[in-house]
């Protein structure tokens, strides 16, 4: 399950990786990191929302979609800032990657379908554009088994409920991307009574064998006038 994890993780960076920013022109559209063009199929207005659809295959179906807010200018309804991207990278026609973004066009959340069955196994928290607290269903029962903290993009805390009873019994503390010690709760109460010396590895711990999601390269397009409030899902 862990390889399934780490594959399908690598499939998603990858696609992102691929599509980079993206620049128009007329009805196609072009990465403006690797060149990558695809077509505008068009867009559609839903409650409030402008969301626009693009196929990267060449079969008319969707597998990009950026979602815009729509603001009243001038007596109209126009075209504001960026709240969502949707990403379907394994071109199956539903989002698998759900990227929201905050009021001054940074990351403030991310939702991730890791092996592709329409379930969200992880979601990822930021904070100024930096990630903060990534949970993750590493079993892919529907249940969060792990959450991650993060400081200045570094793993720093890791907490885990093996048992799935929605409480940590084990807290694993990190320093310099090692594991230094490891808190237990033996009591059930949630928190750690004893401590001990890190072993040598985490088990179970894909976030050293996949890749980090892409760095943020460029803030959401900017509009005239919009506000400072946070995530819109």
């Amino acid at each position: 399950m862990l390889k399934q994890r780490v594959r399908c993780r690598w499939h998603i960076a990858s696609f992102v990786i691929l599509i980079g920013g993206l620049s128009a022109c007329g009805t196609t559209v072009k990465s403006t990191s690797t060149g990558v063009e695809m077509s505008v199929l068009g867009t559609e207005k839903i409650n409030g929302k402008e969301i626009e659809s693009f196929d990267l295959t060449g079969d008319k179906k969707a597998n990009i979609w950026n979602v815009f807010r729509l603001e009243m200018k001038d007596g109209k309804e126009r075209r504001g800032r960026l709240v969502e991207k949707r990403l379907d990278p394994n071109f199956d026609g539903r989002p698998d990657v759900i990227t929201y973004y905050n009021g001054a066009g940074r990351r403030a959340k991310e939702s991730m379908d890791l092996d592709f069955d329409g379930s969200i196994d992880a979601i990822s928290f930021y904070e100024g554009g930096e990630l903060v607290r990534r949970h993750i269903d590493l079993d892919f029962d529907g249940k969060m088994d792990v959450v991650k903290f993060y400081s200045k993009g570094k793993l720093v805390r890791k907490e885990r409920d093996k048992d799935n009873n929605g409480r940590a019994e084990v807290w694993e503390y990190f320093q310099d991307d090692r594991l230094v010690r490891v808190g237990l709760d033996k009591d059930g109460d949630g928190e750690p009574e004893t401590f001990q010396d890190a072993p040598t590895s985490s088990d179970d711990d894909e976030e050293q064998k996949a890749p980090p999601p892409p760095a943020e390269k460029e803030k959401a397009p900017p509009v005239e006038k919009s506000d400072k409030g946070d995530v819109n899902a």
